[in-house]
This record gives C-alpha cells, structure tokens and sequence, in this order.
C-alpha cells in the first residue's frame, strides 16, 4: 500500500445576489452649525428622495453614527458627516435608478459592496470540487502504478489569496463619470477558489 499525496484546486463564479450601499452625507461650512444644518438637510432631501423615487422607506436604512469636525484647508471651516447603510437584492437597474438619484442631491457620496447570501454553501460546493480534482488526480497516478485507491487518509487544507470584492464609489456632486454606474459595470461575480492536499491510500 502506498500513500499518494496530491493536490486538488477549484475555482467557480457566483453572481452576487445582494448589494450594501454605504451612503455618507457631508457638508462644509464657515461654522459649526451652518456645517450641521446643511448637513442635516442634506440627509432629510436624500431619505425623501429615496422613499419617492425607489419606494425605499427610511426605516430600512441603518443608520449610523453622525460627526462634526474641523475641516482643515485654506479657510477655517466645519464638516458634517452622516453615515448610512442600505442592504438591498443585487439588481443593476435599482442601482442604476440609486446611481441617478444620488447624482440630484447635493451632499451625497457612497460606495457599493457585493455579497452572496449563501456564502457557505458556495463555500463547501468549491470544496467539494477541489476534492474531487484531488482524487481524479490520484485515480489518473494510481492507474499508472497499476494499483487504486482505497481511501483516503490526511488533509491539509490551504488557503490561497483571494482577492476580495471591489467597492465602486460614486460621488454626487462633479462625479460625472459615474452618472450611470450600472451602465459601466457588468453584473458583479464572486470568485472562490479552493486548495487541498489529500493523502490517498492505494489498494495493497
């Protein structure tokens, strides 16, 4: 009996089914309140916006933390900054309507994050096929010394490098090559990769 350790690799693409859009409102001001209330409006227009034209209530944004600062640049100023989140379907055309709305309020910047919901199970599916090439690999080695495989034995997992996804960042005001930003994308994939070395026992 001899022991056969190979590796195995998989790779697969997994369409991402939902979008986190991180929204931040911001303004600067001479003063500190002038800072806050151009701010503050700035976040009521977008949230009435929102509910308007894509129907999203404010409730279903989370929203987080606001902050007030000094603005260092030529002149002493203010900015206010107030961060949001929204978690919708992966959907181009509501990010294209999103992208739009943006571009009309003053104010507003934010960045696009993708995911998968089942995130695990595609996991474990890419596993599955690495392990799979691992043995198809062993059978192919086996078959040449005229023997087959019995089972197998150790596992050592490894983790390549992923790259993870890109977030696209879109600014309102004197952004305008991002007017249309599901226009200059296409529909965002996650890709997954495995590796695993598998002992493989052969037959005595």
């Amino acid at each position: 009996m001899a022991n056969l350790h190979v590796k195995g690799a998989a790779e697969r693409e997994f369409p991402a089914d939902c979008f986190t859009l991180r929204i931040e409102a911001a303004a600067v001001q001479p003063t500190a309140a002038a800072a806050a209330e151009a701010g503050r409006a700035a976040v009521e227009a977008f949230l009435q916006k929102l509910s308007g034209t894509l129907g999203i209530a404010p409730e279903q944004l989370r929203l987080e933390g606001e902050n007030l600062s000094q603005h260092y640049g030529q002149e002493p100023a203010y900015r206010y900054a107030k961060n949001m989140s929204l978690r919708v379907k992966a959907d181009l055309q509501m990010l294209s309507a999103f992208s739009a709305l943006t571009e009309q309020t003053e104010n507003i910047t934010y960045s696009l994050d993708y995911s998968r919901t089942d995130m695990a199970a595609c996991e474990a599916e890419v596993m599955r096929a690495a392990i799979a090439d691992s043995r198809a690999k062993a059978e192919l080695i086996a078959s040449g010394l005229g023997t087959v495989i019995a089972g197998a034995g150790d596992v050592r997992y490894e983790v390549p490098e992923e790259a993870q996804p890109e977030a696209a960042m879109c600014r309102a005001a004197g952004f305008g090559a991002c007017k249309d930003l599901a226009a200059q994308m296409q529909f965002p994939v996650i890709t997954l990769r495995k590796e695993i070395v598998v002992t493989w026992r052969t037959a005595e």
